[in-house]
């Protein structure tokens, strides 16, 4: 993985070596910890309603979960949000191929109310490419189960980097409920459904007819097609902070989907 990417991005995507960006990778989801957007549409996640939405403010829109995402593997991204007051005050990220963000001094910004969740919160984030579309999304959490899914992904694009294996996972969310002091919550599950090689990522975005079943098995002779949950690990407990980026909550011409077999979840 030493070549430049399609633009699939926005501009070409400079691949680090294979090492390289397993080693940052394995770093940044053995951090498990729990910015801005660029050029991409924030995709924000509510824990207490279980719904995705786009944007922010007044202009929010609902997020179909059944989206297949491809997300850009070199620049994952983690660091420090504060809240207070029921809103992040400060964010402070850096991508995984940069020097990390230092550990601010937890008494910045306080003093604090931590049974309303204020306070700093380890965050990851990533920018992900509907497949279907030229739509990007600036996906950010500080969630316990959101920062473990991230972390879990991290990992498993490591492991296969290192071994050779096509490290361009494509994944959808799906959102589980679960208990925590006898309160209802929702956390979201990345669910991959195969993974492609710098070659056929090429190839999904510049050949309109390529069919991504297809090129799964050309990414990795073999591969079952079928959906792989991530798994989750330790407590599902919610950050107290809510989730995701700044907002609090997160036929005619349209292209067809290159996949007959979407899941709806």
């Amino acid at each position: 993985m030493t070549n430049d990417v399609a633009p699939v991005f926005g501009g070409n995507v400079a691949m680090p070596k294979a090492a390289d960006l397993a080693d940052a990778l394995s770093d940044s989801g053995n951090k498990n910890p729990r910015a801005g957007a660029g050029d991409g549409t924030y995709l924000n996640f509510s824990g207490k309603t279980g719904r995705f939405h786009t944007g922010s403010g007044d202009d929010k829109s609902e997020y179909d979960v059944s989206t297949l995402l491809l997300p850009n593997i070199s620049a994952f991204q983690n660091g420090w949000t504060c809240w207070k007051g029921g809103r992040p005050v400060e964010t402070r990220l850096a991508t995984i191929m940069k020097p990390p963000v230092p550990t601010p001094d937890m008494e910045e910004h306080g003093p604090f109310d931590k049974r309303n969740g204020e306070g700093w919160h380890q965050t990851k984030a990533m920018m992900l490419r509907d497949i279907d579309s030229e739509e990007q999304y600036y996906f950010k959490t500080n969630s316990v189960s959101g920062v473990d899914q991230i972390a879990k992904l991290e990992k498993a694009i490591a492991d296969r980097a290192r071994r050779g294996e096509a490290a361009w996972p494509v994944f959808n969310f799906k959102i589980e409920e679960f208990k925590a002091h006898g309160h209802t919550n929702f956390k979201p599950v990345i669910v991959v459904e195969g993974w492609l090689d710098d070659a056929n990522v090429n190839v999904l975005f510049n050949d309109p007819e390529a069919d991504l079943d297809e090129l799964f098995v050309a990414s990795e002779t073999g591969a079952s097609s079928d959906a792989q949950s991530l798994p989750s690990e330790g407590n599902d407990e919610p950050s107290s902070a809510e989730e995701s980026s700044p907002s609090e909550d997160e036929e005619g011409g349209t292209k067809p989907p290159r996949r007959s077999r979407r899941r709806s979840l």
